[in-house]
């Protein structure tokens, strides 16, 4: 039964999903379910039979299992290699007296059902909604904390969407309190429980802080063989972003971390903090309102508080470094995998900071650049497979920056070709006449007239403007009027 009403919830409240995956399972559906079941069958539990149930479970005995067990530590002890990949592996049979050792252990308290999830859904009515608020409100703000709140008024939806940002200074001093707090949060996941009293009452246990150590370690690890398009994308943001890091210095640090300095870095961490929130969705004000409180209660207001506020000087915003105009800056840099023979360029171009009328400019003139970009440098001069002109926002820093990744050019090759194309692409621009700029302008009227498809794309779309500090809440709206004036910013574009 709780399976049922959580794929009966899932299916009903589901949110809107791409028209191309929708055809795609139904398609799917066809050839596996009869015509009553198309839309449902691989969403809905069929009829309730224990008796086929339990013919399952019958066939779950020691005797009918097939065990994969896969481990560094069979290396050179295997005797046979798979053709395809070249994989070692060995095949052996379960001895009859390792079978009836299992029988005769069986069964373990330890293996059970699980208990009833208190947190599946029973109330599924809409609040009623008093103000018809378009954007999101300031609820209050406080020394501890903002409350951003906006409710569903589109969606209709019994779906909430909850943010919590957590402002602490302690936690980019350093790499080593980078990695801590990376360890931290990845230990209050492994946790599982109430985040808020995890938090109050955390606790380092030794034997899952070495497991979630070692999964950190691979994560940095495997940092090395991400693509050198993605390595110089990193690179980039490491020059442009203040108080950013490169990760072979988390790495580095990695080997000498232990619980203890876990155990004494939280309440460092915690010391100073403020958090900002953001609630959108099927939720009422007061109870909005009612977790902040909560919130501030467990973690402010205790007998003996973990947090304090933040000094005024630790209210500080992202900063990204303002590039000068007329400065060429090139950042070399040798790729980390010497088995991969590509190399990659991140050509940026940084525009300025947020600004309506110049992003309408950026916008327009990405959207009329992508495809020559893409033919002449990928399809005509076959610099590389990846090939990518794109916008890119910096803390709410506009710019635009080329991809391109590479085998049988090098990176001062590739940057010459992209200069190259845009004093080509210059003349073009200036060449074009009023219907394909007007062309452009009506695809970008288009985009921005498509509303968002679920509460989480909207919610993503305001939490970027607080998180970024713009608050332009109102944005769509602004550049459709100023699109709608495209005559008149033409001229600036050229």
């Amino acid at each position: 039964m709780k399976l049922s009403a959580v794929c009966e919830t899932k299916f009903h409240y589901q949110d809107k999903v791409p028209p191309i995956s929708y055809v795609v399972n139904i398609a799917s559906n066809m050839q596996q379910y009869p015509q009553k079941d198309w839309l449902t069958g691989s969403s809905l539990p069929s009829k309730f039979s224990p008796s086929v149930i339990q013919t399952v479970l019958d066939q779950l005995s020691p005797n009918n299992v097939r065990i994969f067990w896969e481990s560094r530590n069979f290396e050179g002890h295997t005797d046979q290699v798979e053709p395809w990949y070249g994989t070692a592996y060995s095949i052996e049979k379960v001895t009859d007296s390792v079978i009836q050792g299992w029988v005769l252990s069986a069964p373990d308290e330890n293996l059970h059902l699980p208990a009833p999830n208190i947190f599946i859904p029973t109330d599924l009515s809409l609040k009623t909604v008093q103000e018809k608020v378009k954007f999101p409100v300031l609820l209050s703000r406080s020394s501890y904390s903002a409350l951003w709140y906006k409710p569903d008024t589109l969606f209709s939806i019994p779906k909430a969407y909850v943010k919590i940002d957590f402002h602490c200074p302690y936690a980019g001093n350093s790499p080593e309190t980078e990695v801590l707090t990376h360890i931290f949060t990845e230990l209050l996941m492994d946790y599982l429980n109430e985040y808020v009293e995890k938090i109050a009452t955390f606790r380092v246990k030794t034997d899952r802080f070495s497991v979630i150590k070692e999964t950190v370690t691979k994560e940095y690890q495997n940092l090395k063989y991400q693509q050198p398009y993605q390595q110089a994308m990193h690179y980039c943001s490491l020059i442009l972003q203040d108080q950013t890091r490169p990760w072979v210095e988390h790495l580095e640090v990695l080997p000498l971390l232990q619980a203890e300095d876990l155990a004494k870095f939280v309440p460092v961490l915690l010391s100073r903090t403020f958090f900002e929130c953001y609630v959108a969705g099927n939720i009422e004000s007061h109870e909005a309102e009612s977790m902040v409180r909560h919130i501030e209660d467990v973690l402010f207001k205790s007998p003996k508080p973990l947090c304090q506020p933040l000094f005024s000087s630790q209210h500080l915003t992202n900063r990204v470094v303002k590039l000068e105009s007329g400065i060429n800056y090139f950042y070399p840099s040798e790729g980390l995998n010497s088995d991969d023979e590509n190399s990659a360029l991140v050509h940026y171009i940084q525009v300025g900071r947020d600004d309506f009328k110049l992003n309408v400019k950026l916008q327009l003139f990405a959207l009329v650049a992508k495809q020559p970009a893409f033919h002449q440098l990928r399809s005509v001069e076959q610099l590389g497979y990846i090939t990518a002109l794109v916008q890119r926002n910096d803390c709410g820093i506009g710019g635009l920056q080329f991809i391109i990744q590479s085998t049988v050019k090098g990176p001062g090759d590739i940057g010459q070709r992209v200069e190259a194309f845009l004093k080509v692409f210059e003349t073009k621009l200036r060449e074009m006449t009023n219907d394909e700029f007007k062309s452009n302008v009506n695809a970008l009227i288009d985009m921005k007239l498509e509303k968002h498809k679920n509460l989480r794309e909207e919610s993503s779309f305001f939490w970027r403007e607080i998180d970024n500090g713009t608050l332009r809440f109102d944005r769509k709206d602004f550049e459709m009027m100023l699109y709608n004036f495209s005559y008149s910013i033409r001229p600036e574009l050229n």
